[in-house]
């Protein structure tokens, strides 16, 4: 069963990223929190993951993003999230246009009176699947 600040928290990440908005995705994060991109070493800690972050913005501009078949697992403190995603990006020098689609998985802990993300790794998947 879910939680009605994690829904929260969700909704807030997946419109930072539709927002290209490197200081609203931050606020949803732990000050540990790991990435963990297809095809790249793991991005770990805040600092790091901003960096990260800036430069696929400086590069890509999210133009849709969707979510499916999502599941969250609540234990105590501790959430994970898993889910499919379809992740549509514009160049912003210019060129075609990409959709890139896999699954993800989150992992979740309670902050205070909310929660945060700790962690996110995400695959993609050939666009024929």
């Amino acid at each position: 069963m879910s939680n009605p600040m994690i829904e929260a928290g969700h909704l807030r990440f997946l419109a930072a990223m539709q927002a290209n908005d490197p200081d609203a995705l931050m606020k949803e994060l732990g000050e540990d929190v790991s990435f963990m991109p297809p095809n790249e070493e793991p991005v770990v800690g805040k600092a790091a993951t901003r960096g990260w972050y800036e430069g696929v913005v400086s590069q890509m501009e999210t133009t849709s993003l969707q979510v499916s078949d999502r599941k969250v697992v609540v234990e105590g403190d501790a959430a994970m999230e898993v889910g499919r995603y379809t992740w549509s990006l514009k160049p912003r020098a210019g060129g075609d246009a990409l959709t890139v689609r896999g699954h993800f998985c989150a992992g979740w802990r309670r902050r205070g009176d909310g929660w945060e993300v700790v962690w996110d790794m995400w695959n993609t998947m050939d666009p024929a699947s």
